[in-house]
């Protein structure tokens, strides 16, 4: 069973849009035919593959750390960088000032460095995540990264329930190859890569505080939140073993039902408790919104935002038709720019 969500938001992990592109029946065949059998429905068991476990991380600890580059090196390549940027005067001050950096803390600092990387594996990482959640602006448009899949080959299979169920479950295949250590390690050149990222794909979110973002993970997760119509919607999908409760076609059946039952709120409606607006706001004034939410005596907020916030992800299923390619890019950035009575649609 899904269950609805009082006034909640979350940011849209995922989002399917209610399209069904024209193909030709032949082109889909011969697409459809390429693939073997077990390709082209490897998810019609809920019976989980041969375990590998143990796996995905047991290169972490031979992983070369990531080297620290010669200061001199560095400051070679920045003023190269720079040269077709500037005029000859701003060229040559800018080498006088790397000149003048080299001889007085340049070392210094480059010793620092050094000495702060010591026992770690990537001197970069921490500055990295400081400066990608210190980040003040708005999420939306600033650091919203996207993607867009190519159609099904099989143009039935593009009817938006039907494709985000099999989009969940791939994906939640994917957390229990991860979760249970039996997704092989990444490979560049047969060097195994840094698999810590993939742990931190599912189950977390950004939270907004008074300084800066916060990481919050639930590494136990086991539910999705579904957002239609401006409700949110929630229900379990894996057990305690991290193995999938539900077949695709369970997770078809409780889409339909979210979306019949989303459709029941006129759309004006929803937008009275659309709360999700409040995140597109500065970091800090999300994040005092957030706790007025919170503290509202009486109500579920907490648990509502703690739901939103602990899901394997979010799916979104919009009820807009992009048509073009930069309509469906503005729709993944930040929504359509279309007001009807009032109410972004």
């Amino acid at each position: 069973m899904s269950k609805p969500l009082d006034r909640t938001l979350a940011s849209a992990d995922a989002h399917i849009s209610d399209n069904d592109p024209k193909r030709s029946e032949a082109k889909a065949k011969d697409e459809t035919q390429a693939f073997s059998k077990t390709e082209q429905n490897p998810l019609a068991s809920h019976k989980p593959p041969p375990s590998k476990a143990g796996i995905t991380f047991a290169a972490q600890d031979n992983l070369p750390k990531l080297p620290i580059p010669d200061l001199e090196g560095s400051c070679r390549k920045y003023i190269e960088a720079l040269d077709p940027l500037q005029t000859a005067r701003e060229h040559h001050d800018t080498e006088a000032a790397v000149n003048e950096f080299l001889r007085s803390e340049g070392q210094e600092l480059q010793e620092k460095l050094k000495k702060y990387a010591t026992g770690k594996s990537s001197y970069i990482e921490q500055f990295w995540y400081d400066s990608y959640l210190n980040f003040d602006n708005p999420v939306v448009l600033n650091l919203n990264p996207f993607f867009l899949l190519e159609d099904d080959p099989t143009p039935a299979r593009n009817n938006q329930v039907t494709r985000a169920a099999s989009l969940v479950i791939s994906a939640l295949s994917f957390v229990r190859a991860v979760r249970k250590e039996e997704l092989p390690p990444d490979t560049l050149r047969n060097q195994p890569l840094d698999m810590y990222q993939y742990s931190r794909m599912f189950g977390t979110a950004r939270i907004p505080t008074e300084h800066g973002c916060q990481i919050g993970q639930d590494s136990a997760s086991k539910h999705l939140v579904v957002l239609c119509r401006g409700q949110f919607y929630w229900f379990d999908v894996l057990d305690e073993n991290n193995d999938l409760i539900m077949t695709e076609k369970d997770v078809s059946l409780n889409l339909q039902v979210i979306v019949k039952d989303a459709e029941q709120t006129p759309i004006h409606e929803a937008a009275k408790g659309a709360v999700g607006v409040l995140s597109t706001e500065n970091r800090k004034t999300w994040s005092g919104l957030r706790d007025v939410l919170s503290r509202d005596e009486g109500s579920n907020n907490a648990d509502c935002l703690d739901i939103v916030d602990s899901a394997l992800f979010v799916l979104c299923l919009d009820y807009t038709e992009p048509t073009t390619g930069a309509d469906l890019c503005m729709n993944m950035l930040c929504g359509t720019s279309e007001v009807e009575r009032g109410v972004q649609i």
